[in-house]
Protein backbone atom coordinates (compact mmCIF):
# COMPACT_ATOMS: atom_id res chain seq x y z
CA UNK A 1 0.00 0.00 0.00
CA UNK A 2 2.79 2.02 0.62
CA UNK A 3 6.70 2.24 0.65
CA UNK A 4 7.39 3.81 4.75
CA UNK A 5 5.78 0.90 6.64
CA UNK A 6 4.56 -2.15 6.49
CA UNK A 7 0.13 -2.24 6.89
CA UNK A 8 -0.19 -4.62 10.56
CA UNK A 9 -4.16 -3.77 10.48
CA UNK A 10 -6.46 -2.81 7.98
CA UNK A 11 -9.98 -2.34 9.24
CA UNK A 12 -13.45 -2.85 7.50
CA UNK A 13 -16.02 -0.92 8.69
CA UNK A 14 -19.49 -2.17 6.67
CA UNK A 15 -21.64 -4.62 6.49
CA UNK A 16 -21.65 -6.63 3.25
CA UNK A 17 -22.99 -9.86 1.98
CA UNK A 18 -19.83 -11.42 2.11
CA UNK A 19 -19.18 -14.80 3.61
CA UNK A 20 -16.01 -16.19 4.95
CA UNK A 21 -15.74 -18.53 2.64
CA UNK A 22 -15.64 -16.22 -0.61
CA UNK A 23 -12.08 -15.13 -0.99
CA UNK A 24 -10.45 -13.47 1.79
CA UNK A 25 -7.39 -14.96 2.30
CA UNK A 26 -5.34 -12.30 3.43
CA UNK A 27 -1.94 -13.30 4.98
CA UNK A 28 -0.97 -10.01 6.79
CA UNK A 29 -4.38 -8.59 7.52
CA UNK A 30 -6.48 -9.06 10.00
CA UNK A 31 -10.45 -9.02 9.84
CA UNK A 32 -12.60 -7.87 12.36
CA UNK A 33 -15.99 -9.72 12.89
CA UNK A 34 -18.11 -6.95 11.36
CA UNK A 35 -18.71 -9.43 8.25
CA UNK A 36 -21.37 -11.79 8.67
CA UNK A 37 -19.42 -15.25 9.29
CA UNK A 38 -16.02 -14.02 9.26
CA UNK A 39 -13.36 -12.13 11.36
CA UNK A 40 -10.18 -12.69 13.22
CA UNK A 41 -11.14 -10.72 16.78
CA UNK A 42 -14.29 -9.60 18.10
CA UNK A 43 -15.13 -5.87 18.33
CA UNK A 44 -17.80 -5.19 20.77
CA UNK A 45 -19.10 -1.94 20.62
CA UNK A 46 -18.92 0.85 23.60
CA UNK A 47 -18.46 -1.32 26.38
CA UNK A 48 -15.61 -3.98 27.88
CA UNK A 49 -16.90 -7.23 28.33
CA UNK A 50 -16.93 -8.43 32.00
CA UNK A 51 -15.40 -11.56 30.97
CA UNK A 52 -13.06 -11.70 28.22
CA UNK A 53 -14.23 -13.14 25.16
CA UNK A 54 -12.98 -16.74 23.70
CA UNK A 55 -11.03 -15.23 21.04
CA UNK A 56 -8.84 -12.45 20.30
CA UNK A 57 -10.77 -8.97 20.79
CA UNK A 58 -10.87 -5.37 20.49
CA UNK A 59 -13.06 -2.97 21.78
CA UNK A 60 -14.82 -0.19 19.85
CA UNK A 61 -15.12 2.80 22.63
CA UNK A 62 -15.61 6.64 22.47
CA UNK A 63 -14.96 8.69 24.80
CA UNK A 64 -17.83 10.28 25.08
CA UNK A 65 -21.17 9.10 22.83
CA UNK A 66 -20.77 10.09 19.69
CA UNK A 67 -18.45 8.43 16.84
CA UNK A 68 -17.62 11.51 15.38
CA UNK A 69 -16.54 15.02 16.30
CA UNK A 70 -20.07 16.86 18.13
CA UNK A 71 -19.55 19.85 19.88
CA UNK A 72 -22.90 18.95 22.19
CA UNK A 73 -22.12 15.68 23.43
CA UNK A 74 -20.90 16.69 26.62
CA UNK A 75 -21.54 12.92 28.29
CA UNK A 76 -17.85 12.19 28.64
CA UNK A 77 -17.23 8.41 29.87
CA UNK A 78 -15.01 7.92 33.51
CA UNK A 79 -11.53 7.16 33.36
CA UNK A 80 -12.45 4.06 34.56
CA UNK A 81 -15.18 3.43 32.45
CA UNK A 82 -12.14 4.24 29.79
CA UNK A 83 -9.16 2.49 31.11
CA UNK A 84 -10.23 -0.95 32.44
CA UNK A 85 -8.30 -4.04 33.02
Amino acid sequence: MNNWFQIARLGMFTHWGHSSQQGWELSCILISDRLPNCGDFETPEQFIPHQPPAHPWQTCLTINESWGYNSSDCNFKTSRQLIHT
